[in-house]
């Protein structure tokens, strides 16, 4: 686990920061004798890896609010060609088995994000040899095993440093709420507020995953077992979402929708 979050960002920021000064300052075309294609290509998975454990690390250990958690971030989606999927030799090339002209736009939150990039089975990256402009990393195809048969996503990397390592950066836990069993079941839900209700960070916890709807009532379950209670002092999901329907409430972060890559 991560005990100090701003920490792990910092790393996160600083590998990232690196990454791109050392890209900016390489000579281009490269020296003769080295294989600086495959250096890179090594390059580009070290740092993409980096952000995606440690970002998993930081949700592992309760580390990210529930507003990031419930996030979506666009992006763009190459559908399969076929019902043929790519192979462990075959996975760079992109373009024979993902419609890379016909892409459509899509989200997903934080966490399949950072799943994918973790048990990535499709990682290739793009570069732009521009010879007046040095090497430029444009962007990179991402698939993990479990998507790979249903399109690869498009990830521009200038896009991704902004968006997504700028928020994971940024984010500010400022109060949590917490309850922890005898037996040391525990949930935390941060938020980067600290006027937001039980029923709130329920619902933005849930929203991010059906893992985490998952892990919430296992808690639920736990807390009124251990303790012997009738039922837990927490809102079921049910439960907040009523609560939800009767203040009006609305939130600018949504559940992915049937048709997104991600399956919920």
């Amino acid at each position: 686990m991560i005990d100090d979050g701003p920490f792990a960002r910092l790393w996160i920021h600083r590998a990232v920061k690196r990454f791109d000064l050392d890209l900016a300052a390489w000579p281009w075309p490269p020296h003769r004798g080295g294989d600086w294609a495959t250096y890179w290509e090594f390059r580009v998975v070290e740092i993409l890896s980096t952000v995606g454990m440690l970002t998993r690390k930081l949700i592992e250990a309760d580390k990210i609010s529930v507003e990031l958690l419930a996030q979506r971030f666009d992006v763009e989606l190459a559908p399969i060609r076929s019902d043929r999927a790519p192979d462990k030799i075959s996975f760079p090339k992109v373009e024979r088995y993902y419609a890379t002209d016909r892409t459509r736009r899509t989200s997903v939150s934080l966490t399949t994000l950072c799943n994918s990039l973790v048990h990535s089975f499709v990682l290739v990256p793009e570069f732009n040899s521009a010879p007046l402009t040095n090497l430029r990393f444009e962007r990179f195809y991402l698939a993990s095993d479990f998507d790979k048969r249903r399109g690869v996503l498009m990830i521009n990397w200038a896009w991704f440093v902004k968006e997504v390592v700028g928020a994971i950066c940024a984010d500010d836990i400022v109060s949590t709420a917490m309850l922890r069993t005898p037996n040391g079941v525990s949930l935390s839900l941060g938020s980067r507020r600290h006027d937001v209700p039980i029923h709130e960070r329920v619902l933005l916890f849930c929203a991010a995953s059906k893992d985490n709807r998952k892990r919430y009532d296992r808690f639920l379950e736990a807390w009124t077992d251990e303790l012997g209670f009738p039922r837990s002092p927490w809102p079921t999901f049910a439960e907040a979402r009523a609560e939800e329907a009767r203040r009006g409430d609305t939130y600018t972060t949504q559940p992915a929708r049937s048709s997104e890559i991600e399956r919920d």
